[in-house]
This record gives structure tokens, sequence and C-alpha cells, in this order.
């Protein structure tokens, strides 16, 4: 059985990665975390003709906007009140504290007058949202905006969907009509082909880079020690044993390490320098190969065996936290990281923090050279993180799914707009406070009264960095070197059912495999057996049902 979905690579592994970047960065908007020093000496992008004031449009597709300047004036999208007064529920993620409560919530009820209605608000949080979106679906009593999470509860999304839980909204967001809702009609045209479910679009996404995960190392260490350019896999490997051996802080004291990643052994980074596929390789013939069958993946083990011999990993690799492995970024213990633009840029981004910890520490973008004298390559998504749907039954009343079309488009309004800035920053010396830059940041009181009420329309694709002239160009730009040898997985926007059963178990009869070959205690060769199991245990089957449904999708 196929159906369209996440599709990622051994799914289990990096469906939580990416989520857990999220919770680590508290899922801020990346435009609302400031940077207070330059990462990167890039170039400055050139500008190109702008929507609104200080906006930089790039060239590159999947690449957004960056702003140096807040927008000034900010614009209305909306020119009347998208409500009629009804009450309408939503259900969204949550992965901050609870909101104040309504009546004391002054946010809350100016969100309510701008949208014209009553906004009852299930906020659930990240760690209960499949238990409680399963509970909710069984009970048939659906929330009239409801927001979709496919990778946390895959199987019980998928099937609702199959089942007519959401309404089908091709007809309406896949055509001409989705002029009638502007802002909608203003998101970038692959949005709306990726969140596409066999052919048919389902909801609303929310906005995220498509190039993310970016890979970031200690410059100042390398330049020290004389790793200014890094031309060969064999550079990288000597610049992350240095990390440990030659003292690059200069204290004396062997008390640094090249790699500490949370999740494992920092694969994904040397993935991306062997030309590792993106979780499948599609060949001519319509026929899939797994990244795990590729001799590029057996290459990455490989070096991985050979940085653990040189002594490059942090010895608690095999289990560091999230927040382990922040701090050993951030203290100056760790020479190398990724992890989402958000967060590494803003005042509570890795850079920032590293900075505050040792000011001379310049801690800075990279795409390492890849093997062979090719470039490395960069992994590409979907460009969102969720969507919000419609229930079938609402949406049988026209006069309501209307209604909530015309909400949905004042919630999607673009960054800088008069609508986006309510939604981000709140009302103005209640909830957030001017910048000198004509920015605004949410004050405490903000903070605890938007909350996640409005998470799912806070888009995450763009770059704007308060108070510090030239970061979001540098950022946009380092995001265009990314897109510019970025590879995507041809399986994206497909869900094997066998996948959504049996991947946890996969992926950890993977992980343990190469947790022993990267600490020696198995060879290299012993890998073979491992994807003979894998391929026993479900691989083979996953890939015959991504194969059949790329056959589908192709007509």
């Amino acid at each position: 059985m196929i159906e369209k979905g996440t599709g990622m690579s051994r799914a289990s592994r990096n469906i939580s990665r990416r989520e857990l970047i999220k919770a680590s960065a508290g899922a801020a908007a990346l435009s609302a975390l400031p940077l207070s020093r330059p990462a990167t000496s890039l170039a400055q992008a050139t500008p190109s003709p702008a929507a609104q004031a200080g906006e930089i449009i790039s060239s590159v597709k999947g690449v957004p906007p960056a702003y140096e300047k807040y927008p000034n004036p900010q614009k209305k999208t909306v020119s009347k009140t998208p409500g009629t007064g009804n009450k309408v529920t939503m259900l969204t993620l949550s992965y901050t504290p609870p909101v104040q409560p309504h009546d004391k919530n002054q946010y809350w009820q100016e969100l309510e007058k701008r949208l014209g209605v009553k906004y009852d608000a299930n906020l659930i949080p990240f760690a209960s949202y499949g238990e409680k979106v399963a509970a909710i679906l069984a009970g048939g009593d659906l929330p009239d905006l409801f927001y979709v999470l496919l990778t946390s509860s895959a199987a019980t999304l998928y099937g609702a969907i199959d089942q007519g839980a959401f309404a089908d909204l091709t007809d309406i967001l896949g055509s001409d009509k989705i002029k009638d809702y502007p802002n909608l009609a203003a998101m970038p045209s692959y949005l709306w082909d990726n969140v596409k479910y066999n052919g048919k679009i389902y909801g609303v996404p929310k906005p995220v880079l498509v190039n993310n995960d970016p890979t970031f190392y200690r410059k100042d260490w390398a330049d020290k020690l004389g790793f200014s350019e890094l031309k060969t896999t064999d550079d990288v490997y000597n610049m992350l044993v240095a990390f440990r051996t030659k003292d690059p802080d200069g204290n004396g004291k062997e008390d640094t390490w090249g790699v500490g990643m949370y999740g494992g052994w920092g694969l994904f980074i040397f993935e991306q320098i062997f030309r590792v596929p993106w979780g499948w390789k599609l060949n001519d013939d319509g026929t899939l190969v797994n990244a795990v069958e590729t001799d590029e993946f057996k290459q990455t083990l490989d070096f991985a065996n050979r940085l653990y011999k040189g002594g490059a990993f942090h010895p608690d690799s095999a289990s560091l936290t999230v927040q382990q492995a922040n701090d050993l970024l951030t203290g100056g213990k760790t020479g190398i990281y990724t992890g989402g633009f958000a967060a590494f840029y803003g005042s509570s981004g890795l850079v920032e923090k590293t900075a505050s910890i040792n000011p001379k520490a310049d801690l800075a973008p990279l795409l390492p050279p890849g093997a062979n004298g090719q470039p490395s390559v960069t992994y590409q998504g979907p460009g969102y993180f969720g969507f919000t749907a419609i229930p079938a039954k609402t949406a049988q009343d026209k006069g309501k799914l209307e209604e909530l079309l015309q909400i949905l488009n004042y919630l999607m309004a673009p960054f800088g707009s008069e609508e986006s800035t309510f939604l981000m920053y709140g009302i103005p010396g209640v909830d957030s406070k001017q910048t000198p830059d004509g920015g605004f940041e949410l004050t405490d009181k903000g903070t605890s009264e938007r909350g996640a009420l409005v998470y799912p329309f806070l888009s995450e694709d763009y770059f704007f960095y308060p108070g510090e002239p030239g970061i979001a160009t540098k950022a946009q730009k380092f995001n265009e070197q990314m897109a510019q040898v970025g590879i995507t997985n041809p399986v994206q926007g497909l869900f094997s059912k066998t996948n959504g059963q049996k991947a946890a178990q996969l992926a950890q009869l993977l992980s343990d495999a190469e947790t022993a070959i990267v600490t020696g205690r198995k060879p290299l060769d012993s890998w073979d057996d491992t994807v003979k199991q894998w391929k026993q245990r479900g691989g083979d089957q996953i890939r015959t049902e991504y194969e059949d449904g790329l056959k589908k999708s192709n007509g």
C-alpha cells in the first residue's frame, strides 16, 4: 500500500531529529531571533526588485527573502474582517507553555476581534500530539481547523485522510479560485505541489526553509591550526582530529573534540560529504536504491571509523542529548555541528551563545568539500512543517468553508504585513515593544499571551535579524549556496504503510550496526549483513511500495 506523505530516509531517525531541532529551538519563527554578530564573511547578495520595502528576493528557487530592516510601513493585505461572528475551533501543536487564560489575555481577545470570531484553541503539547490526535479522530468531533503533523502520527493521520476525515480543497487551492485568497495565492507554488497527497490538497502548509540543516564549525580553530582552506575529505579528517590533539583553544589541555552530535555520530554531515542519496536514489528504470545500500554510505561509515580511531569524537557521542551537545559546542568543547538555521541564528541561537562565552569564537557556516573531487551535497526538505486542514463535515457548509478560508487567508499574511506583524508581535506597548530599527520584539507578557495560539501560521521561511546589518543577507547567501548543491528525496511526498509500521525497529537495527562499525567493534564488511537484514525485515517491501507510488504519481 502506498500513500502520499513524508518519505524521509531511515524514517524514524530523520523525523525525530528534525523534531528535536524544532523543540530545542523553541519552534520560534526564524525572523523572531535576532543575531548580534556575523557568522561568516560571505559576500552580500544582490538585491532584486522587491514586493515591499526592505525585501531582498533571491533568484535561487526555494531560497526565501531576506530583510535588513523591518518593512515600514506595514501594508494591510486583508480589506475586511474575515469572520462572521461565529465560533471557530482550532487544534494545534505547542512547543511552549500554556497561554494566559482568555479573560486575561489581551492578545487572544484582539485576535478574535481581528478575525471576527470566537477563537477556541486546543493547544496540544508536542509530547502528547499523537495520542491526543488519535483520540479526537476516533471520537469524530473534529475542530474547524486541524493542524496535521504527519511525521508525528503518520499511520493515524493518513488513515484519517483516506477515510475522508478532511476536505479535499484542490478545486479551490489548486485552481484559479485561490485568487480569492490573495495571501494563500502568494505562497510559493512548490509548497502547494509538495503538500499534495495522492494529487490532492488537504490543507494550508506551514512554510519552513527548504534548504535547512546547515553545518557550522569553529572557523577560528581551523584557521589557527592551518585549515583555513578545506579542499579534500582528508583535510576535513585532519582538521577534526586536530581539534582534539592540537589544543585549538590554547589552554594547554586535551579537552576539545572535533565532533559531539546528538543522536549518534554526525553521520548526517559526513553523508553529505560522500554524496549519499537523500533517503533513496531513483534509477532511470524507476527502481529505487536506499541510501544504506550504496557504496557512498559505506564510505561514510569508514570515514567515521577513522575519525573515531583518531580521537575526534567526544567520548559520550553515542548518547548525547540535544542540550548536552549544544552545551559542548557553545562551551568550546566541540568544533562542528549541524542543525536548523533557527537553532544557530538569533539572540538565543548557538552562534550568539558561543560568542557570549568566548567573544573570540567564530562559529561559521561550512559547505565542506565532497569526496573524489566533487562538491558535497545538501539535503532539501519539502518546505513545510505540517498543514492546517478543514474537516470534510465542516466543509459541507459552503458558507462555513468560505469563512474558514478567509480566516486562513488572514492568518497566512506575509512577513512584514500589518496582519503578520500583529500575529507575531501582538499589541504594541502590551505584547511587544518597538526596536530602534523599526521592528518589534515580544515582551514576557506577549510571549505568555501569544504562545502557540497561531503556531501553524507563523512562517519560518525568511531571514531577518534586527539590529545586525548585513546578517540576513549573509544568511540568505549561504542558503543559496546550499540550494545550489541540494538534492531531494525522490520519495518525498509518499508514505509507505510498511515504513510507517516498521520504521522505528529498522532504524534501531541500522543505528546499532552503525555504532558497532564506527567504534570498531565490528568490521566495515559487517554492514552488508545489516543491509541484508534490513531488506528481509521490511526494507524490500518498503521499496516496492514506494516504487508503486512513484508509478502512480507519474501517471
